[in-house]
């Protein structure tokens, strides 16, 4: 993922606009502790779940979790990339979206998402 965000971003550019939505499988224990299993570069935005029925048909059911979650999601990734310019730098929030980069000093080797994720891993792996 480090070398596709390097290709898409470019570092020359003053005001560079990118997102990316990755998934994250986490596992939460008994203990209620967070394991990190993966991160999806390319994550589902399915909300339908399929079930095998015995006759070997395949049925969907609309799954509400799935749909309230990805749809607030996307409505505010829309909204985000849709503010003006001039509102973004002071834009830390919004819905269900935090602003994690670019970081305070503007350092463009920061904007490669991967390093973000490592150090959530790191945290979230204990």
């Amino acid at each position: 993922m480090k070398n596709a965000y390097h290709c898409f971003i470019n570092t020359n550019h003053s005001n560079p606009r990118s997102f990316q939505i990755l998934g994250l499988d986490v596992l939460v224990d008994e203990n209620l502790n967070a394991w990190l299993l993966e991160v999806n570069a390319n994550p589902s935005l399915n909300v339908y779940t399929d079930k095998e029925l015995p006759n070997g048909d395949i049925e969907q059911t609309l799954s509400e979790l799935d749909k309230f979650v990805k749809t607030n999601l996307l409505s505010d990734v829309i909204k985000v990339v849709t503010t003006p310019n001039d509102q973004h730098k002071s834009l830390q929030e919004l819905g269900c979206l935090q602003k994690i980069l670019p970081i305070d000093n503007g350092s463009l080797d920061e904007l490669y998402l991967y390093s973000y994720a490592e150090k959530m891993f790191e945290i979230l792996a204990g």
